[in-house]
């Protein structure tokens, strides 16, 4: 029988984040690990590592005062250092600061234990795609303990329908800046990105990210950055809600609360005046936040479907849902007075339906047509968006919108409206 020698320390991934669980007995204590993984996929480069967190696991680390890990590049060079010392604690004790890796509870059994490290500040920032391997240094020897991948996928395209997705997010970001330079000389080049150009930023001399050149060079010749993922990709982060990048690239809220505000009250301002439905398409089309209840990754104005129908909007959401919206007039009513549908409600039921069946009927055709990748599309189903709350009666509205409409819901104007307001309030909170 071969026995099979392997190290003491194994390299699990990096994690986005990671909480410490306590039990009742300190030594069963263990992490929750979020996000754990071995390829970092991202479509910024020099890509910020302040957020994510390194994860081991160590073998009898009762016996183990001191661990020295070692990561190198493959292609770039780059490399970083960690020390991890250990102290272990009598059954039963629990420690101070149970978060802290130098205090991990050490089961007196021959074991696993796992720990959570940060990048060290040496290493707060890779250049550029790259494979890292890891070692363990032990007795002049480096002993390899797993692999690290950081992959480049080029962003999406600004186009019409993405800026619109965008805007759609009320805690998406209108510019973000990026500072690269060397330690060495002080040699800067300031960067930035947006939904457009910005006058101030260019007489501040930042360069905007399509313009920038294929490397930074600093004059003493110690820092050699590609900025061409920049150049291709650096839009990408406007549509982030991570603020995992704060430290090294700055963010520019796109809305404030007054202008939450104030995108309310002109709503509020048009549903009153009755507008015809060519209004109100034009208001959403220019303020698309007021779909952010969908989590839209795209916004389609008039999307075809086939030759035969044209949506008022779809809207793709983050998780690969399509959303056929259907508007109609704020004006028209939902309910006959009896209490059963009004013929413009069933209406506009029949032609989202019509819109349904087509798809299920012509998926690929109809997606191809809108610009849509059939494996992006995990579900498809209808909106209805119609009438004011204030023209029926309230308990036979309530008794319309919980009914069964299948694969359509209905939503009124007001309903958008106080989307709208509960969004400012939780933003007041922040």
């Amino acid at each position: 029988m071969t026995i099979l020698q392997v190290p003491r320390v194994a390299f699990l991934g990096v994690c986005d984040r990671f909480s410490k669980v306590r039990n009742v007995d300190p030594n069963l204590s263990g992490l929750n690990v979020i996000g754990l993984r071995r390829e970092v996929v991202s479509s910024i480069y020099p890509l910020p590592l302040g957020s994510l967190g390194l994860v081991f696991a160590v073998y009898d680390a009762a016996s183990t005062s001191e661990l020295r890990i070692v990561g190198t590049a493959k292609s770039i060079g780059a490399s970083f250092w960690i020390n991890v010392g250990f102290r272990p604690y009598p059954a039963g004790q629990v420690p101070i600061d149970p978060m802290a890796p130098q205090e991990l509870l050490i089961s007196s059994e021959l074991s696993w234990a796992t720990f959570v490290m940060p990048f060290p500040e040496t290493m707060k920032l890779i250049a550029a795609p790259d494979r890292f391997e890891l070692c363990l240094e032990q007795d002049a020897e480096k002993i390899p303990v797993g692999t690290l991948d950081f992959l480049y996928a080029p962003a999406l395209p600004l186009t019409e329908d993405r800026i619109a997705a965008i805007r759609s997010d009320p805690r998406a970001s209108k510019y973000a800046r990026m500072e690269l330079g060397c330690q060495n000389c002080n040699a800067k080049i300031n960067i930035y990105t947006g939904l457009e150009k910005s006058t101030e930023f260019q007489d501040q001399g930042v360069i905007w990210y399509r313009e920038i050149a294929d490397r930074f060079r600093c004059e003493c010749g110690n820092t050699d950055i590609d900025l061409r993922f920049l150049r291709e990709s650096f839009h990408s982060v406007l549509g982030e809600r991570t603020s995992s990048r704060e430290e090294t690239i700055s963010l520019t809220q796109l809305y404030e609360v007054g202008a939450l505000e104030t995108t309310a009250d002109r709503f509020y301002r048009l549903l009153d005046r009755d507008p015809e439905e060519i209004e109100v398409q034009s208001f959403l089309e220019e303020t698309p936040l007021l779909f952010h209840r969908f989590s839209p990754a795209k916004i389609l104005k008039k999307a075809p479907l086939l030759n035969r129908y044209q949506t008022d909007f779809a809207i793709l959401s983050r998780s690969g849902e399509l959303v056929l919206v259907e508007i109609e007039k704020p004006g028209k009513k939902l309910l006959r007075k009896d209490g059963g549908r009004s013929a413009d409600f069933n209406h506009a039921l029949d032609q989202v339906q019509d819109w349904l069946y087509i798809i299920q009927e012509h998926r690929l055709a109809c997606l191809e047509m809108m610009g849509l990748k059939n494996d992006r599309v995990t579900a498809i189903r209808g909106v209805v968006i119609v009438g004011r709350d204030i023209r029926h009666d309230r308990e036979q509205l309530r008794k319309l919108k919980s009914s069964d409409l299948g694969p359509i819901t209905l939503f009124t104007y007001d309903d958008l409206a106080q989307g709208l307001e509960v969004l400012i309030a939780e933003m007041k909170e922040l």
